[in-house]
């Protein structure tokens, strides 16, 4: 007979994992029936900016988490340089963001889901998912299994959103190409030395609907930099840019050759408000519902989808109604939804103009930032957050 599970959540990142964990906190009864299987074994390679700002910040106190965090590797981010062309403005705003080594993060955020007495298969893929008498079926390296309720976290492509997902919907998915360089030229000794991360949106007018970026992050102990291409595809009508030629293009300007290093490129999902996230015993979470279009943030929203999720899968539990025919409609009405959907307002607004019209809305976007930036200052003071 196969092993049954209340939940079985497909994939143990960030977002995985915080379901895993506020699931135990809202109903620790359920723990003995709850399991996290997870393809690869921590900690595992991830093409990643590893940016968590304050919003995934707040989730993690909100499950006793606090930095230091088990000695990951961390940059504590004190100021951002926004640009567009020559015109560029400075967001002073310390610890709004800190960049983690991000094998290291997910394979701690695991620590703490086994912690909490929850079960972890780690190198157990699912390979095979389908609905048999009202339960969802499982198969892994490690046998089948068995679940009333299975929880998507396993990424924009994953076996969960396939099976949850009618063929031919809107793909809606933003494309991303990353290089690590050590920080041993001119831009990466300042970014370093300042703490800055460079948000450059001059590839606007190369019809990227995104930005440029350069951030410090530690990669083995040593120093080094993040570097890479955002395109949003929040207009997915239009022409798509060369991301390499614009990664070639970024690499030039800093004085370096691409081709010394390794580009790496991944696609990630993002939300849109009527958008498909759920099935009879089965929702989507992080990537696998979708991330944030404007500025490609991942793991902070990953974070906040298992907060804002996991109460309403005991909810259905309790109830004893599993179809979650309303998931969609209570995610874009949640504080994570009108957040997502107000980046998707924003990036369709940011990236559908040409370039005399984002040069006007330029200034006025320095202006309101730093406004912005006392706002946030005071709030973080509020509550703690940003501290090194």
């Amino acid at each position: 007979m196969h092993k049954r599970y209340e939940v079985v959540v497909v994939g143990a990142g960030p977002a995985g994992c915080s379901t895993a964990l506020f699931l135990a906190r809202h109903a620790p009864s359920l723990v003995p029936d709850l399991l996290v299987v997870e393809k690869a074994r921590h900690p595992r390679p991830k093409p990643c900016g590893g940016g968590i700002t304050i919003i995934g910040e707040r989730v993690l106190r909100h499950l006793g988490i606090r930095w230091p965090m088990d000695d990951v590797p961390a940059v504590w981010i004190r100021r951002m340089r926004l640009r567009y062309d020559t015109q560029e403005f400075t967001w002073d705003v310390p610890g709004v963001f800190r960049v983690v080594e991000r094998p290291l993060f997910d394979a701690a955020l695991v620590r703490h889901v086994r912690a909490a007495g929850i079960e972890v298969w780690e190198e157990a893929p699912v390979t095979r998912l389908e609905r048999r008498d009202g339960w969802w079926v499982l198969r892994t390296p490690r046998g089948e299994i068995e679940a009333r309720i299975v929880v998507g976290a396993d990424g924009s492509n994953g076996i969960v959103r396939r099976a949850v997902v009618p063929q031919g919907k809107a793909r809606r998915v933003s494309r991303i190409v990353e290089v690590w360089t050590p920080a041993t030229d001119a831009t990466g000794r300042e970014v370093h030395r300042g703490k800055t991360a460079l948000f450059d949106f001059s590839v606007i007018r190369s019809g990227v609907q995104g930005y440029v970026w350069d951030f410090p992050m530690i990669r083995d102990g040593e120093l080094w930099v993040n570097r890479g291409v955002f395109d949003s595809r929040v207009w997915p009508g239009r022409p798509r840019a060369n991301l390499r030629t614009e990664a070639e293009r970024m690499m030039s300007a800093r004085g370096l050759r691409l081709e010394d290093y390794g580009l790496v490129g991944h696609p990630e999902r993002w939300y849109h408000p009527r958008g498909v996230y759920s099935a009879a015993g089965a929702v989507l979470v992080g990537d696998a519902a979708g991330a944030d279009p404007l500025l490609g943030e991942g793991i902070s929203m990953a974070l906040w989808y298992g907060e804002t999720v996991a109460p309403w899968i005991v909810e259905a539990l309790e109830r004893g109604d599993l179809s979650f025919a309303d998931y969609g409609r209570r995610l874009a009405a949640s504080d994570l939804g009108k957040h997502l959907t107000l980046r998707l307002r924003l990036a369709q607004f940011a990236y559908a103009r040409g370039d005399r019209f984002i040069r006007f809305w330029w200034r006025w976007l320095g202006r309101f930032l730093a406004w912005y930036a006392g706002r946030v200052r005071q709030q973080m003071a509020e509550e703690g957050l940003g501290k090194e």
